[in-house]
């Protein structure tokens, strides 16, 4: 680069300046960095990375002695060295939006945001302040944008409010629905509420009494116990035993109100006996007609007695 970008860069009084800063705030490394400047500005010429890389050590180092400082000079000298290379970059930011924003006014934020929080800065390098900056300014750019598209929404919105009918308003039938619906929860409430109080009030003295302590004082159980004279365990026993017998009795109150069929008594069962075979032969023997063998069975049987009987004798 030549001198006249050299000055174009930099400050033109940035030596003379970092070394009043080194007087005011004892930083020794203030005092280098002049020096380096000098040796810079003498040679004339320089190459653009050693530039870059001079004001990242520079821009880190100002960033460091503000936050330890508070010092508004290097604040201000921080502003200088920096502010064109931030509004490029902001300007490049917002060219891929729809809607324009002030650069200006961007990086007045971006400055704000380091004005306010030095505290989360750390030195532990060169090119932190850059790196830390260029987080700040993406956030900045992000935040403004979206609250300019939130505002162009809204008016968007604002234009067609008139023309657009009101989707949550409730019509008179709706309306009337939704005021027996209201009548009919508080009715079935309030019977609930009954049949829990005419539950409550068949339980015993001492139930009655813990429930009362534990839910409509509010009271915690180890009180409760104190109280009625028992442990805690058999406090909470208490307890679940009355909250069983209302739901229990509730529930069965609400049963028969429905009008539940009652299921029929089970059928005795009834055990068939499988029946004997008759023996033809000996109700026939003893006369009755009704049993006598068919005469064409009685001559196989005849057959068969002789046929057994000629075996016989021939063995």
């Amino acid at each position: 680069m030549s001198p006249l970008q050299i000055q174009q860069t930099f400050p033109v009084d940035l030596g003379a300046r970092l070394v009043a800063l080194h007087a005011e705030t004892g930083d020794a490394t203030l005092l280098e960095l002049a020096n380096d400047l000098g040796a810079i500005i003498a040679e004339g010429r320089a190459d653009k990375a050693i530039l870059e890389a001079f004001r990242d050590r520079l821009s880190t180092r100002l960033m460091d002695c503000y936050r330890v400082t508070a010092s508004g000079e290097a604040f201000g000298l921080l502003y200088e060295l920096n502010y064109r290379l931030f509004a490029n970059v902001i300007q490049a930011r917002l060219r891929k939006f729809y809607f324009q924003l002030d650069v200006q006014d961007v990086l007045q934020e971006v400055f704000f945001n380091i004005y306010r929080y030095p505290h989360k800065f750390q030195a532990d390098k060169d090119q932190a302040f850059r790196h830390w900056a260029s987080t700040i300014i993406r956030n900045t750019v992000y935040k403004s944008t979206r609250d300019k598209d939130r505002e162009i929404n809204r008016e968007v919105q604002d234009e067609e409010i008139e023309t657009r009918a009101d989707e949550h308003r409730q019509g008179p039938l709706l309306e009337v629905m939704h005021e027996e619906s209201r009548e009919w929860c508080t009715g079935a409430y309030l019977l609930v509420l009954q049949l829990y109080l005419a539950a409550f009030d068949e339980l015993s003295e001492r139930e009655r009494t813990a429930l009362r302590i534990v839910e409509l004082d509010g009271e915690p159980y180890k009180v409760a116990a104190t109280q009625l004279g028992i442990r805690l365990e058999n406090l909470k026993m208490v307890i679940f035993r009355a909250r069983k017998k209302i739901l229990r009795q509730v529930e069965r109150t609400l049963a028969q109100g429905q009008g539940e069929p009652e299921v029929p008594p089970a059928r005795p069962e009834v055990r068939v006996e499988r029946a004997r075979p008759i023996d033809r032969r000996r109700l026939a023997s003893a006369g009755d007609s009704r049993f006598a063998l068919p005469r064409s069975l009685k001559h196989a049987e005849t057959a068969g007695q002789d046929g057994m009987s000629a075996g016989g004798a021939l063995s």
